[in-house]
């Protein structure tokens, strides 16, 4: 797994935010994540923002993620 993918997944740094509403309130249950991103060993460098909610009955999967 990319070390990118990891850093979203693990979130060691805290840098999930909560995402707010058009009045600037935030939103309970849901966050952003953002992070510089390429693909390939040439890629173009650009903005990663991913968004997650909670749900009801949804369970924390074990991913086994060595964090060394």
């Amino acid at each position: 797994m990319c070390q990118s993918l990891k850093d979203i997944l693990v979130d060691k740094d805290n840098q999930w935010q909560p995402l707010v509403d058009k009045k600037g309130k935030a939103i309970d249950g849901q966050a952003t994540f953002r992070m510089r991103h390429f693909m390939g060993d040439k890629g173009k460098v650009f903005d990663l923002i991913v968004q997650r909610s909670v749900v009801t009955g949804q369970v924390e999967l074990d991913l086994a993620l060595e964090l060394a």
